[in-house]
């Protein structure tokens, strides 16, 4: 028998959604490090995201990098950056590639095991370059 295309008692489309984290997704955890609040707490509208990476930061919380943050404005718009988040952020730990989702809901995971530096191309944090950093040694002048 046939899955059915919509739910006959709402409507919804009954399909599993493929998510995948890409560059534009590594750009909001790496402005979500920038901005840390208390206790990892930050606001979408305070990290200088495009109007896209804002619509897609909620994806993260399908990895475990964000979470929901309590929020007693009712504003919204509040998250939390986990601690497996800040380890992927840091280069820590790997995760999967691509999520599949159900209305909302994690269905399973799928693809290789990946670092977020496999995401970005490799662009570092302003403490990785400063590691990086050598004293300046002059060399001398080669004569013409």
């Amino acid at each position: 028998m046939k899955a059915p295309e919509f739910c006959p008692t709402c409507g919804a489309k009954m399909k599993d959604w493929p998510h995948t984290l890409s560059k534009g997704l590594a750009r909001v955890i790496f402005r979500a490090c920038q901005n840390l609040g208390d206790g990892r707490r930050f606001h979408l509208a305070d990290l200088g995201l495009t109007y896209s990476q804002r619509c897609n930061a909620q994806k993260l919380r399908y990895w475990g990098i964000l979470s929901k943050a309590p929020d007693d404005t009712a504003k919204g718009g509040f998250w939390i950056l986990t601690d497996l988040g800040l380890a992927f952020a840091q280069g820590r730990v790997s995760l999967q590639k691509k999520v599949w989702t159900f209305h909302g809901e994690v269905q399973r995971f799928e693809g290789k095991k990946i670092y977020i530096g496999d995401v970005t191309g490799g662009w570092k944090y302003r403490p990785d370059y400063a590691r990086e950093g050598v004293p300046h040694n002059p060399q001398p002048e080669l004569p013409l």
